[in-house]
């Protein structure tokens, strides 16, 4: 009877060692995807029209003064704007001398 029951306990304990192991390597997989990303801030809204990935390449290009060669693989796989939304224009306030605020006459 004692038998099953210590197999239980090595089946249990070797479990544990594996989550945790796993959970370890899953954390050194996100890094390794992180690795090689880049945030650019600071660009304006738009500035890089429908080709976002050839605009950051020339970015890239121009700031660092590494012309891209022929026969050069990419520098730049992917690029997206964040998923912020765009800011809203507002209209600047009239701070003239005398002019009324919005509800006072």
């Amino acid at each position: 009877m004692l038998k099953p029951r210590r197999e239980m306990l090595i089946l249990e304990s070797l479990c544990a060692k594996l989550a945790k192991h796993n959970a370890t390597l899953y954390e050194r997989l996100e890094d390794l995807g992180r690795r090689q990303n880049l945030r650019v801030i600071g660009i304006p809204e738009d500035t890089e029209g429908p080709q976002v990935t050839a605009f950051m390449e020339d970015f890239f290009s121009e700031t660092l003064g590494m012309p891209i060669q022929p026969n050069q693989l990419p520098i730049c796989d992917q690029a997206r704007r964040s998923l912020v939304p765009k800011p809203q224009v507002t209209p600047p306030a009239d701070h003239r001398a005398g002019a009324s605020q919005p509800g006072q006459t």
